[in-house]
């Protein structure tokens, strides 16, 4: 027998189901760390409302100076918001194909991945809105 065998045999998980496991817990990990992050922005949470809260809300005539000033100042926010957007990118990167086997619904697969896709723009939103690259 392999020691996969075995160890499914003892009752044991593979090391290939340990590694499932470990990751999806880890994307769910970062997904709540993601979301508390992002919980602060105003509903209905289109990628406008998270641009307004990580960079700045502004009345379209504002100067050029005050505008740049607010979005300065949020940047300690918008820091946070890419940080937790990157690590949750991440961890779905290394589970995205497996997520059914890591024991996900197809219902779930289909939402982490809309969620996966919105937040991938809106993080490039941001970053546009900020004036800093996207790269």
């Amino acid at each position: 027998m392999s020691p996969e065998e075995v160890a499914k045999a003892d009752g044991g998980a593979t090391p290939a189901d340990q590694r499932l496991a470990a990751d999806r817990e880890a994307l769910e990990f970062t997904r709540e760390a993601f979301w508390a992050v992002c919980g602060p922005v105003n509903p209905p949470k289109l990628a406008r409302d998270y641009v307004d809260y990580f960079c700045a809300r502004l009345p379209a005539n504002v100067d050029e100076a005050k505008k740049i000033e607010a979005i300065q100042k949020n940047a300690p926010r918008r820091r946070s918001f890419y940080d937790a957007g990157t690590t949750y990118l991440q961890a779905y990167s290394a589970l995205e194909r497996e997520l059914a086997r890591a024991g996900y619904s197809p219902r779930e697969v289909t939402s982490i991945e809309k969620e996966v896709e919105f937040f991938e723009g809106v993080l490039r939103e941001v970053r546009l809105a900020a004036g800093e690259t996207t790269e």
